[in-house]
């Protein structure tokens, strides 16, 4: 190399350097949240706090502030809880319609931080050496720093065992790390009880809403962990009438499930509307965290129950624990050693025998199957994939990965998904959270449709989807329209035939504006203070 090129290239050295130490973190967001001693709460925030800290399993607690914009576009979070301080960095992240999840975690693995923002408001799950940790608004701008002690009860059994049985099947060694390049979809329904929305923190409504992203959004992340071949989607959030007290788990799911019986019988009509393959019921009932009606289930025993108490069941992730066992997953052998349906179906334990500080286990695992506490990670075993340099599975009896690539495609066609789809005013469900209208051809959305404030519609179709006159989206709801032939969303465009003046659709985004939006001719508009404007702000006469 001649000296010409050798300084060309001491200078291309140092200008990468200088790029990749000085200039990346400068454009890297870091967010940091500490707790402020002195700080002095509102009436409402203090009685939220006095609520969410009276609670026998919380340790200790204190406040902080919050700016939800700025936490949402970091890279970086910044923890400091009980003069521990603790850097995490964005691994994952997913933004929906009205809910962002973002996954952090250190550079040495041992802290995890699962990042719900919905509608202002923040959970957070803090994952330390030194304890777990929640960090919940408590205003717009307040949060509540927790520290818990884990509280272990028992996944309850499952009611019965699909006849699908695989015991005899060997390991293919060669295929097993290769997973089908299509990604089946997974519709999932859930309804809730008022008893479990009544045990949410206030605003209980949000809360429960943001409980379900933060299930589905969980799975997904879960399935990039363990190179699961699978995508779970919210299909329908929604309340049920149910007095849950009265009755055992086992009674419950068989309420839950059966058809005709009197009980909870909408779940099946609205399991149709909605294509939905997989149905959870959200309850409060301290027994168990979670029931599901078969390991392998059929369509017909798609069914399971869950107790959404984040300090006992959430941060177990017993939600996704109970879907995996209608896929076909079982627990680790300790517990469960069972071979059927899959001899290879089992959870993994990694159980440190010097010291417990090391242990961890997969999703399908009980923590206590240790001779310490065993921690869950968000993985589902697989002998292919390592945690801090272990593998998290074997080929002969754990790897759930394996059960999940070769079931998704067939329960993600439990149910069909509609051809064409006319969704009128009588459709509308006004207690419905969230909702997600589905068509692999058309939409039409009828006369009257209306989603009222507070509520959540999606609405997907391949070609096209229609709105007809006296449509209305109201203020402080969330609407949007995919159609995937241009991959076109709402309020950018929305393909139509026809002229509907009639549509109105107020502005969604913005519960304080003035404004609205209209559709008229296919073109939105905005209306403000008597006068129309286009999007780019030209006037219309």
């Amino acid at each position: 190399m001649d000296s010409i090129h050798k300084i060309r290239f001491v200078l291309l050295s140092m200008l990468f350097l200088i790029f990749n130490q000085i200039i990346l973190p400068i454009s890297a967001k870091t967010y940091s949240i500490e707790p402020k001693g002195n700080k002095t709460l509102s009436e409402e925030s203090f009685e939220i706090f006095s609520e969410i800290t009276s609670k026998s399993e919380v340790l200790w607690g204190e406040i902080a502030d919050v700016d939800i914009e700025a936490l949402m576009g970091a890279d970086t979070l910044n923890v400091i809880v009980e003069n521990y301080h603790v850097e995490l960095l964005s691994k994952y992240q997913n933004q929906d319609i009205d809910y962002h999840y973002v996954h952090y975690e250190s550079l040495d693995n041992e802290a995890q931080a699962y990042v719900s923002i919905l509608d202002g408001y923040v959970h957070v799950d803090l994952r330390t050496t030194i304890g777990y940790y929640q960090i919940i608004s408590i205003s717009s701008d307040e949060i509540a720093i927790v520290k818990y002690e884990p509280m272990i009860i028992d996944e309850e059994e499952y009611i019965g065992l699909s006849d699908n049985d695989n015991t005899g099947r060997e390991e293919d060694i060669e295929t097993m790390s290769v997973v089908p390049k299509s990604t089946p979809t997974i519709r999932v329904l859930f309804l809730y009880t008022s008893s479990a929305l009544a045990m949410m923190n206030s605003p209980q409504l949000l809360n429960m809403k943001m409980e379900a992203f933060r299930y589905i959004n969980e799975a997904n992340l879960s399935f990039v962990n363990s190179n699961v071949n699978a995508h779970l989607q919210l299909a329908y959030l929604g309340p049920v009438n149910y007095n849950e007290n009265s009755y055992t788990w086992n009674q419950v799911l068989n309420h839950f499930s059966t058809q005709g019986d009197g009980y909870i019988d909408e779940v099946h009509s609205l399991r149709n509307k909605y294509s939905a393959d997989i149905c959870v019921l959200m309850l409060d009932k301290e027994d168990y965290c979670g029931e599901a009606y078969a390991i392998n289930a059929t369509a017909s025993g798609a069914f399971c129950m869950i107790w959404p108490s984040f300090n006992y069941c959430g941060y177990r992730f017993s939600a996704i624990h109970e879907i995996g066992h209608l896929i076909g997953c079982r627990h680790n052998r300790k517990k469960d050693n069972s071979n059927t349906p899959y001899k290879y179906g089992h959870g993994f334990m990694n159980c440190d025998t010097i010291t417990s500080a090391l242990s961890w286990c997969t999703i399908m695992s009980y923590e206590t199957s240790c001779s310490g506490y065993c921690p869950r990670i968000l993985n589902w075993s697989n002998p292919y994939i390592t945690y801090n340099g272990i593998a998290t599975g074997t080929t002969t009896y754990e790897n759930n990965s394996r059960v999940w690539n070769e079931r998704a495609s067939t329960v993600a066609s439990f149910r069909s998904r509609n051809n064409s789809l006319i969704y009128i005013y009588s459709d509308n469900n006004t207690q419905a959270l969230y909702e997600s209208i589905e068509a692999t051809s058309n939409i039409t959305a009828g006369g009257g449709f209306e989603v009222q404030s507070g509520q959540t519609v999606e609405m997907y179709a391949s070609n096209e989807i229609r709105f007809m006159a006296n449509t209305h989206i109201k203020n402080g709801a969330k609407f949007r329209a995919t159609t995937q032939i241009d991959n076109s969303t709402y309020p950018q465009f929305i393909k139509r035939k026809e002229t509907a003046p009639n549509i109105v659709v107020e502005d969604i985004f913005d519960k304080n504006s003035p404004a609205r939006k209209i559709l008229r001719d296919g073109q939105v508009l905005i209306e403000r203070n008597g006068r129309t404007y286009t999007a780019t702000g030209a006037e219309v006469r």
